[in-house]
């Protein structure tokens, strides 16, 4: 329905705003925030300091969707609604619509694209060819790109977030089996495997996706590769979209997508499926 845009699951949203599974939740904040009803401010309000990381992120999208309006805290969220909910009018779509995604605050940004959830995969290729050099400068190559940019971020997150690393070529190669809090010690042990990245040989994206998928935890995925996939369970394009298209039905997890100078239709097609962003980075 979400997928449709389809209303006439309104009501079966609402109940589900308060479901124990995450993933239920976020498909009913995303799906009240494209199916507006004024009776879903109040329990909008109600969720208010219940979420956090991209599901907060969600909630906060949906309440401007549907008020056009920004508060931080319940007490004021519930202070706007006592102020302006006799005989209250959804604002037009087209009032709203560009400023949906703009309230995420200061957010950490891994090669462009926002981080705003707090359960984070980062799937890094190791493939040969990523020891091709940039177009940039030609100075350094994409692998080492990719350190770089990794680095930064995980230095930059916050005790609150839990993150894990899988280094993939032909083989997939976790640093955890699990999300891991990022505390000190964990912290170092993902930088100090970020550095010792090296050169590996072919390109197994799905095998790679599927690992991380198996967390249940993980709600956001970052993958960056610099080509198509070569091995692994399945490698033809569309057999893969189809796979994590199916898998996402009931798992919800974002798929942000990084091209070290390839620009990849498999990549934008993942993000574009999942509700993630795409970047080519030439």
């Amino acid at each position: 329905l979400l997928d449709l845009g389809a209303d006439v699951g309104i009501a079966a949203a609402q109940r589900s705003l308060t479901s124990k599974a995450w993933a239920l939740r976020s498909v009913a904040y995303r799906y009240l925030t494209k199916c507006r009803d004024v009776g879903s401010i109040p329990l909008l309000i109600d969720r208010v300091e219940h979420e956090d990381g991209r599901l907060e992120h969600e909630l906060g999208n949906a309440l401007f969707a549907h008020t056009g309006t920004r508060c931080w805290t319940h007490g004021q969220w519930q202070e706007w609604w006592e102020q302006h909910k006799v005989g209250f009018v959804l604002p037009p779509i087209e009032a709203v619509r560009a400023g949906i995604d703009s309230g995420a605050g200061r957010t950490i940004a891994y090669h462009g694209i926002p981080l705003v959830s707090k359960r984070i995969a980062f799937l890094v290729d190791v493939s040969g060819s990523m020891k091709e050099r940039m177009a940039t400068d030609k100075r350094h190559t994409r692998l080492d790109e990719a350190k770089a940019q990794l680095t930064h971020v995980l230095r930059e997150l916050p005790e609150d977030h839990a993150c894990n690393l899988i280094v993939y070529d032909a083989a997939v190669k976790p640093v955890w089996d699990h999300l891991r809090r990022v505390d000190t010690a964990n912290r170092t042990e993902l930088l100090d495997a970020t550095a010792q990245l090296s050169i590996g040989t072919a390109t197994n994206v799905f095998d790679a996706l599927e690992l991380a998928f198996q967390d249940p935890e993980v709600d956001t995925i970052c993958l960056l590769t610099d080509g198509e996939p070569t091995v692994g369970r399945l490698v033809d394009p569309d057999d893969i979209v189809d796979e994590i298209t199916r898998w996402n039905s009931q798992r919800q997890i974002v798929v942000h997508c990084i091209g070290l100078g390839v620009d990849s239709r498999l990549l934008q097609r993942l993000a574009a499926t999942s509700g993630g962003d795409y970047r080519h980075v030439k």
